[in-house]
């Protein structure tokens, strides 16, 4: 089901993919490097504060990002508009300061069952984050593939029938 639910929130973004089979597997590499990663991070036996980890893996991409911008990108480097101002600190304080440090928490310290069914309810956030901030119209495909995430969620954490 979640797998139907992610095919229908792309529906209306294969004609934007068609073309790009690169994108889509960088798209697909980064997804899986995510989930490997949180996999190691998950069964990680270091004794450092989950804090400590956030911190430093974020420093230490901070600093390669930024080597492959200078190397790659420079040519195409524009003053940052107020817009762009916003977005990067968004980014800096919501996304890396609470919800990156927040996932790592989450990771370590929650049953696996409980941190994969928190992933789960990302696209969920998206579809409803989108239309409100964003602007972007919800289809029926969106409400769709939001019904079988959480029936999905659902159908996990439904106790199970005692046998009579």
């Amino acid at each position: 089901m979640p797998t139907l639910g992610v095919v229908l929130l792309l529906w209306h973004e294969i004609t934007n993919l068609s073309g790009r089979p690169l994108g889509v597997l960088l798209a697909l590499v980064a997804a899986s490097t995510w989930a490997l990663g949180t996999q190691l991070l998950r069964r990680t036996k270091m004794p450092v504060p989950t804090l400590a980890i956030s911190f430093w893996m974020t420093a230490m991409t901070t600093v390669v990002l930024t080597v492959l911008a200078v190397v790659f990108e420079q040519d195409r480097w524009i003053a940052p508009s107020p817009t762009h101002w916003g977005s990067i600190v968004f980014n800096a304080v919501l996304v890396f300061g609470f919800a990156h440090a927040a996932w790592f928490y989450l990771a370590r310290s929650l049953p696996p069952v409980a941190s994969t069914l928190s992933v789960m309810l990302i696209p969920v956030v998206g579809v409803f984050s989108g239309s409100l901030v964003l602007g972007e119209v919800l289809h029926w495909q969106d409400w769709a593939a939001v019904v079988l995430m959480v029936v999905s969620i659902a159908a996990v954490l439904w106790p199970a029938r005692q046998p009579t």
